[in-house]
């Protein structure tokens, strides 16, 4: 009966764990919709709603609160935290307690046999012990636990630095998209207008067929290019949203434009900065320190170890509570001894010792190149800044002469369109530069590891929109007045 029982629970136990419900692990799988769901009505920290509008400053306070990255590096260096703890527990009193039944059958040849030859005997110790002394290994291991705690935390702001570049990019990248987008929009409008004038000039038949051909093809390559810039937007959208760690959220809109903000900061101080904020910086130093506590660990593991221990007994040959006995006292406890094994364990940590410290000098001269290369690629485009926006007014001031020619019947589509397309490209280089010069601005922020203090700061270059503005005024449509008066010229 006993052991149908027991076949019985067995069973049932296997047949729980068959039908135990599984974990949902939905949440790591990417939403079929496109968009995680959320209530419009109201926004909880750490998300974006609906036609929400976020400048720079919104976008890098959601890349902080929801970046994976982040928090992984945060629940690594909690995980970190703990292994140091333990290493502490080793200064805590051990507790332990076993028990059994030991059944044994004695040797009956020197005496006379019982009824029962096998002798049974109920046992049960509690007991305590307390490290006393280790030679200073328990501190050691607790010296790199530290310090691996440590270089923990120099991760999670060198993971947000990493961070904080990527979503200025991304914004500025989003920034130059929607630019590029409104160039082409304009584009779109202007070769519109054009293409209407040609029409009416060939209506009347003041221009040829092929000017009003000519004007046609124009008009449907900018409204192709239009299409890709469209997309351009999206795709640095996704960009944007992959940076601040949220891929799936409902649309929005970014506001701001790409700014133009000149600073005079010397590359002495940007190396002085790296110098005291970097944090990869730190968790090399760091590194190295750990290393160091690893020689001289390895020469402690055959250190012996002193401890304190009691221990309290009870048992007899028919119950526990027969007899009571108890040991306790000092015991130094020496490891095996392996001299071969001792000496290259050393060894290998000197050597580790030794390459953390070349890895460390490396990684200076890594952060001193990208300091370089950085601060002059933002010297060089901050310089180009001026001369780009130059070139989009002298591009203007042509494509308007050239307009004005083709009013009047001085000039072909050609000539306007190769003035128009300068024009366009003028600023869509502009945009570039600003761009490039906001990305290396960030970089090199990053390279650094702190913000750069503005001594000198010139205010947002409007180039593109006071240009928008003359252009309305200068780009009209031609009047049929005008029209006819080409034609009787």
């Amino acid at each position: 009966m006993k052991n149908k029982l027991l076949i019985l629970s067995i069973i049932c136990l296997f047949a729980g764990n068959a039908y135990a419900k599984n974990p949902d692990y939905s949440e790591y799988m990417i939403p079929t919709d496109g968009y995680i769901q959320m209530d419009e009505t109201t926004r909880i920290e750490g998300s974006v709603t609906k036609g929400q509008e976020l400048n720079l400053a919104d976008c890098l306070e959601l890349a902080i609160n929801n970046n994976p990255r982040i928090k992984a590096a945060i629940a690594n260096s909690a995980a970190t935290k703990a292994h140091g703890t333990q290493t502490l527990a080793n200064y805590s009193p051990r507790f332990g307690l076993n028990s059994g039944i030991t059944r044994a059958k004695p040797d009956t040849s020197i005496s006379r046999a019982s009824d029962d030859p096998y002798t049974k005997y109920l046992l049960g110790t509690i007991g305590v012990r307390q490290l006393v002394y280790d030679f200073g290994f328990t501190q050691n291991q607790y010296t790199i636990d530290k310090l691996s705690y440590q270089a923990s935390v120099d991760n999670i702001d060198n993971i947000i630095n990493d961070v904080i570049f990527q979503v200025k990019d991304s914004y500025y990248f989003l920034m130059l998209a929607l630019e590029n987008r409104r160039v082409m929009e304009e584009t779109v409008q202007q070769l519109e207008i054009i293409y209407r004038q040609a029409k009416a000039f060939y209506d009347v038949g003041a221009k040829a067929k092929i000017d009003v051909t000519i004007a046609e093809v124009n008009l449907e390559d900018a409204r192709a290019r239009l299409i890709e810039a469209k997309y351009g937007v999206d795709i640095a959208t996704s960009r944007l949203n992959n940076a601040m760690g949220l891929p799936f959220v409902e649309p929005y809109e970014v506001v701001g434009k790409l700014p133009f903000s000149a600073t005079d900061f010397p590359i002495k101080r940007a190396i002085e900065y790296a110098n005291e904020f970097r944090p990869d910086l730190k968790m090399a130093l760091a590194n190295i320190k750990m290393a160091d506590q690893y020689v001289k660990l390895a020469k402690k593991t055959a250190f012996p170890r002193l401890e304190f221990a009691a221990n309290l007994s009870a048992g007899g040959r028919d119950s526990i509570a027969e007899k009571n006995w108890y040991d306790l006292g000092g015991y130094l406890t020496f490891p095996t001894f392996n001299p071969v094994l001792l000496k290259s364990q050393v060894k290998e940590a000197r050597s580790l010792y030794e390459r953390q410290q070349f890895d460390t000098k490396a990684a200076l001269n890594n952060v001193y190149f990208e300091i370089q290369s950085t601060y002059a690629k933002m010297v060089e485009t901050k310089e180009r800044v001026p001369v780009a926006q130059l070139t989009v007014k002298k591009a203007l001031e042509n494509f308007d002469i050239a307009q004005g020619r083709y009013k009047v019947g001085l000039s072909d589509p050609i000539e306007l369109k190769d003035a128009q397309l300068q024009y366009q490209n003028s600023q869509l280089a502009y945009l570039k530069t600003l761009y490039d010069y906001n990305s290396a601005k960030a970089k090199l922020e990053q390279a650094i590891g702190h913000g750069l203090s503005e001594e000198e700061t010139v205010e947002t270059v409007e180039t593109v929109e006071k240009v928008r503005e003359v252009e309305v005024q200068n780009i009209q449509e031609v009047p049929e007045a005008e029209i006819q008066e080409v034609h009787e010229i």
